[in-house]
């Protein structure tokens, strides 16, 4: 996500893929990229 450069450089430093999508439709309309985020499903411990 843009303004996460920082973050993004040291997580492809550890060799991790990282996509870094245009968010800027939604941020205009108000929305944030939480909205978006689907939930982890985790097995019962």
């Amino acid at each position: 996500m843009k303004g996460a450069d920082d973050l993004n450089a040291k997580m492809r430093a550890l060799e991790l893929e990282v996509y870094d999508p245009d968010m800027s439709m939604f941020t205009l309309g108000g929305g944030g990229v939480l909205c978006l985020a689907q939930a982890l499903c985790r097995d019962a411990a």
